[in-house]
């Protein structure tokens, strides 16, 4: 297994693992919920890196990508400003919606269209990195 492997599935046991002792404390209170969802981002984005880690052909490595970024990455900062929005107290519905929906924009392309990553190539002598699209 590679270092990027490595900590990649650290990543993703540890904020897992945090995020569940949180919810699981108390599963009632909104806060808890959004951390554990925030974490959950986190997570998915260390077994995606796995997951990249693993990949032997440059296709399923591409595909990793792209699905790691639409499913954890993009989501990441947007579960983190709904959690401290809630920790402070603060409501900005507006400002969420349009988080939303520019994420919501971002997975469509990330999944749809070579914009952002057009093929993978072998790095390091490791694992397959992406590469940039136009």
């Amino acid at each position: 297994m590679t270092p990027f492997g490595v900590s990649s599935i650290l990543v993703a046991f540890s904020s897992l693992g945090f995020g569940l002792f949180v919810y699981l404390k108390g599963r009632e209170r909104k806060l808890n919920q959004l951390w554990f969802l925030f974490s959950l981002t986190v997570g998915i984005w260390g077994i995606g890196g796995f997951i990249i880690s693993l990949a032997k052909e440059p296709l399923v490595a591409l595909w990793a990508w792209r699905w790691t970024l639409a499913i954890g990455v993009v989501w990441i900062p947007i579960a983190f400003y709904r959690f401290v929005c809630e920790l402070c107290q603060i409501s900005r519905p507006k400002t969420l919606k349009v988080y939303y929906w520019v994420a919501a924009i971002n997975v469509f392309v990330y999944l749809t269209t070579d914009l952002y990553f057009k093929d993978a190539r072998y790095v390091f002598g490791q694992f397959y990195w992406n590469v940039i699209g136009p």
